[in-house]
């Protein structure tokens, strides 16, 4: 992601910021594996909530399928719908393709596309597209 700063190493071994360096600093890796982290444990309850459905549709019989929603459709509900660590990662991808749409549109229009991209990024990193560029 682009919170992670690549550094290569000078002759005098200090490290200085190069997009294509084949170094990072701890602390940015760090916190992306956090978030990876969170990101895979939320994958892990949707497996887990999905696996469970299937073995209780497998084990119903055809009278107790309005007891197997009621039990399996819940979990599956909620393992969709509440995924913050997964709806942020993805919200930042979407968010730096803004970016990038922008600075590339830049080229060929004005400075004013690369602004509103920004803005239209900040809204898809808070979860929102209200009103889009």
């Amino acid at each position: 992601m682009s919170e992670v700063k690549r550094v290569e190493i000078d002759h005098k071994g200090l490290p200085f910021f190069d997009d294509r360096g084949v170094y990072v600093f701890y602390e940015d890796y760090a916190a992306l594996q956090q978030k990876l982290d969170a990101v895979l444990a939320e994958n892990v309850d949707l497996r887990d909530a999905g696996k469970s459905a299937v073995q209780h549709w497998a084990a119903a019989d055809t009278g107790s399928m309005e007891r197997l929603m009621d039990k399996c459709m819940p979990a599956l509900r909620d393992a969709c719908n509440f995924s913050p660590a997964t709806d942020a990662i993805l919200n930042e991808v979407r968010a730096e393709g803004a970016i990038a749409c922008g600075v590339h549109l830049r080229e060929w229009y004005d400075y004013q596309v690369e602004s509103r991209a920004e803005d239209f990024a900040a809204q898809l990193r808070a979860g929102s597209t209200e009103g889009g560029v």
